[in-house]
């Protein structure tokens, strides 16, 4: 059984800067736990460590098959 994590996202996107350049806020729906992201290691980041903090919540995620 897979488990659903849902989050919203954020961005405010500066026009106006030569690279493409962002930030933003992530939000965890379930845990309610929100970061501010500057790139997408920062969201990679708030990402795993949500989803591995909701393995922990729901073990019988882990023991089953995972499905694409």
């Amino acid at each position: 059984m897979r488990t659903l994590v849902t989050f919203i996202l954020r961005l405010w996107i500066d026009p106006q800067a030569e690279a493409p350049a962002w930030e933003g806020q992530v939000e965890c729906v379930s845990s309610d736990q929100r970061a501010h992201v500057r790139g997408v290691a920062d969201l990679a980041r708030f990402i795993e460590a949500e989803t591995i903090e909701s393995g922990k919540k729901h073990p019988d995620s882990q023991n089953r098959r995972s499905e694409p």
